[in-house]
């Protein structure tokens, strides 16, 4: 659970905020069963079979995650893009969230992994240091993104900025002040299970229209 004040501003048509608090239900691993070359569609169609089959119970107040490995190329991905969500019906009525987020290590570590890995164009200095590694640590700051704008947006008929089609949602890359670990030299700003470090991004702060940082040090669990 992530103690966060800026997450109850958003609020859906009834009032009721955005849950602070997200709960792993389920997780499966799939070896390459669609190939290493994947459309968006396909990303669809694997979450709507795990569902039809039962491998993952139909909730539609959840968020099904697909993570794709650094050896697996997605439409668009690495593109502008480090990951979507989007929505789909299940069983002819049911809708349910969906989103994508791969592994940037290899295809585009500077775009999706930053500031763990510099931009092809951008300021001048060093990367930071990742506590888990650039590919994991650049999944897990799209994962909080992406979660984010599930959440606030997940019709995207809700919290965005921009056009509908490629919105600027609740939470950006820009992490704010940070804690540098004196051994290692990773920087980061909170604290997961068994003291496992990690960075998660800024939430744009409805009240004051400014961003709302995780302070640093923070707990997850």
């Amino acid at each position: 659970m992530v103690e966060n004040d800026q997450y109850i501003q958003y609020k859906d048509k009834t009032g009721k905020p955005v849950s602070d608090t997200v709960r792993l239900v389920k997780q499966v691993g799939d070896v390459y069963s669609s190939g290493k070359t994947l459309k968006r569609a396909q990303l669809v169609n694997f979450v709507k079979s795990k569902i039809e089959s039962k491998i993952f119970p139909l909730d539609p107040k959840g968020i099904y995650l697909v993570l794709t490995a650094k050896d697996v190329t997605v439409e668009r991905f690495c593109m502008g893009s480090c990951g979507f969500h989007d929505s789909i019906f299940v069983g002819g009525s049911t809708r349910v969230v969906f989103a994508h987020v791969g592994d940037p290590t290899v295809q585009c570590p500077g775009l999706c992994a930053w500031p763990y890995a510099l931009p092809a164009y951008g300021p001048p200095g060093p990367a930071l240091v990742a506590p888990n590694g650039i590919g994991t640590d650049g999944m897990i700051i799209n994962i909080a993104i992406l979660l984010a704008g599930a959440t606030t947006n997940p019709f995207k008929t809700g919290y965005f900025q921009g056009d509908a089609l490629a919105p600027l949602e609740a939470v950006t890359a820009y992490p704010g002040a940070l804690l540098v670990d004196k051994m290692s030299k990773a920087s980061y700003n909170a604290y997961g299970a068994n003291g496992r470090k990690f960075l998660l991004p800024a939430t744009w702060d409805l009240m004051v229209e400014n961003f709302f940082f995780q302070a640093p040090g923070t707990s997850l669990a």
